[in-house]
């Protein structure tokens, strides 16, 4: 051996985003604009998409895991159910490109 120890190399998921708004954030979110209908008619605000789209864009940058199965990681940082966790993730995939965060966010509540 040359003296150098053979360390396991982990990835970890990045922390939500601390918006000084209370977890998990409200689907509602009061007085944000435009708002996009998901799964059994729940609302997102355009704050609440901006945020979870920027920790799961944070999320696929890390590498901690394949985006297809990133729901349980919506469901950690930010307290939605599975069922919301998927819709957002959803969300997030149809929209993802290189497109600045305020056209993919318009793009998901039209």
């Amino acid at each position: 051996m040359n003296g150098e120890s053979n360390q396991t190399r982990t990835q970890t998921a990045p922390p939500a985003p601390d918006s000084g708004l209370d977890s998990p954030l409200s689907p509602t979110g009061a007085g944000t604009g435009a708002e996009v209908r998901t799964m059994a008619d729940k609302k997102y605000s355009a704050v609440t998409l901006t945020r979870v789209f920027i920790y799961l864009d944070n999320l696929r940058e890390s590498g901690a895991t394949n985006m297809f199965g990133a729901a349980p990681y919506i469901v950690q940082a930010f307290g939605f159910g599975k069922d919301e966790a998927r819709a957002l993730l959803s969300l997030w995939m149809k929209t993802y490109s290189d497109d600045t965060m305020e056209s993919r966010v318009a793009q998901a509540v039209s």
